[in-house]
């Protein structure tokens, strides 16, 4: 097999580059090395994602992955891994970031009616796991106090906390399999921006209320959940919930429902596309391999972008400068500290 020698640059915090869905995929066809983060020398790609500004010190083909609501720039990068629904020749893959990081949550969420359980109805009414409120839409707030004036909806996570557990709850599935209904909603509603949340709810044998991606039903059976952006108004989309908490048959028809029925939506389609896509750039020889330019404007922006992250470098150690450059640092670049 072909050996391929990468490097993973800018992922999460729990991000394992030994054993992800990249080096899964690359693994099918080719003899995958992983480098340790800094290494430049003699490398075939570098994956890299949204925390980190280091890909243009990197001179090999740039692959961008994001879980997050960012459209890859492909005036830095040869090619992107993310949610939006563009195509954009050979140099974008739409992976789902609810595939990439919980896989396990996907197959079962595929598997749900195999497993549904005893006395369903009986459970708590509606739960919701929240942390990050940063840069978030105002709209999952404005839901959720809507629906508590009907019944509590237990807040588990660190963000809205009513369950006496203000560091959140320490396994959010777990929890949620307590509870009838889920509230998933995304931190931003923007097609193809389809997370974790949903899949996660469905795992946990909920009955998802989603709102975010207004192009969800494209990929999980609407029968299965209440899509809130379906509905005109708050009020509108609470009484069809009511109804639902209220009828049991009608409950219990939505909640064994498959969640996924186009094909295109499976994971081990999605996988195996996927490995395709990232043979038929390997297969080619390296020189062959970039899309992005290094000539024009496309090389005027990358190096516009390379000062940039000169400018935080220095910001970085600035604490370190004694008080005579402090303050010449102040008056140069007040602007960015």
């Amino acid at each position: 097999m072909k050996k391929l020698r990468i490097v993973f640059d800018g992922f999460w915090r729990t991000f394992n580059p030994h054993d992800n869905f990249i080096v899964r995929a690359l693994k099918t066809n080719f003899d995958v090395e992983v480098l340790p983060v800094g290494e430049k020398s003699d490398i075939d790609a570098l994956f890299y994602s949204v925390y980190s500004y280091h890909c243009l010190e990197y001179d090999c083909p740039r692959i961008f992955f994001t879980g997050e609501n960012a459209f890859p720039d492909f005036n830095i990068c040869d090619y992107g891994i993310g949610f939006e629904l563009h195509e954009i020749g050979d140099r974008f893959f739409r992976y789902p970031v609810s595939l990439a990081d919980f896989h396990r949550d996907y197959e079962d969420m595929e598997q749900k009616n195999n497993s549904v359980p005893q006395n369903p109805f009986h459970r708590k009414f509606c739960a919701q796991v929240v942390s990050n409120v940063v840069y978030t839409d105002g709209f999952r707030d404005a839901f959720f106090n809507e629906l508590c004036k009907y019944k509590q909806v237990d807040s588990g996570g660190r963000h809205l906390n009513n369950i006496g557990m203000p560091g959140g709850v320490p396994d959010k599935r777990e929890f949620l399999e307590n509870y009838k209904f889920s509230l998933a909603f995304e931190n931003v509603g923007h097609p193809g921006y389809c997370t974790e949340k949903i899949t996660q709810s469905f795992a946990a044998h909920t009955i998802p209320i989603y709102w975010g991606d207004p192009n969800v039903a494209d990929y999980f059976n609407e029968k299965s959940f209440i899509n809130i952006n379906s509905f005109n108004t708050i009020e509108d989309a609470i009484e069809y919930i009511k109804k639902i908490d209220n009828d049991e048959s009608l409950y219990l028809s939505m909640l064994n429902e498959p969640a996924v029925i186009a094909p295109a939506a499976g994971s081990e389609h999605i996988d195996k596309e996927f490995s395709a896509w990232l043979r038929a750039i390997f297969d080619q020889p390296k020189e062959k391999r970039y899309r992005k330019s290094s000539f024009g404007y496309e090389k005027m922006y990358t190096n516009q972008q390379q000062l940039m992250l000169n400018m935080l470098k220095i910001k970085h150690n600035y604490t370190f400068f004694g008080k005579a450059k402090k303050a010449a640092f102040r008056i140069l670049f007040g602007f960015w500290m």
